[in-house]
């Protein structure tokens, strides 16, 4: 009987030490995945800031060819009157001269 809990004793003892061990070892790997998910963290913010950065210069350049061509279509526009108001002129005159 003695042997027995002798033998008990040394597995209790061999269990507890390898319940320590895996206590260790978890801390560990939780260690480990904090310090990943924080580098993650920091590598995944610069990521959006460069997102961020080079959406808000697409947008200005988007929004100075949409500014570039309206006022090119504007100028047409005014070119386009400009040319209507001499053809009309030209015709006023000569049909004065002609009357």
């Amino acid at each position: 009987k003695k042997k027995k809990l002798i033998l008990q004793y040394k597995r209790e003892t061999k269990l507890e030490e390898q319940f320590t061990k895996n206590q260790v070892l978890l801390a560990t790997a939780e260690s480990r995945l904090a310090k990943a998910r924080k580098q993650y963290d920091v590598m995944l913010e610069s990521k959006q800031l460069e997102l961020s950065r080079h959406l808000k210069e697409l947008s200005q350049r988007n929004d100075q060819k949409y500014e570039a061509e309206k006022l090119e279509i504007i100028n047409m526009e005014k070119e386009k009157g400009q040319k209507q108001r001499q053809t009309n002129y030209a015709k006023t005159c000569t049909y004065l001269k002609i009357t």
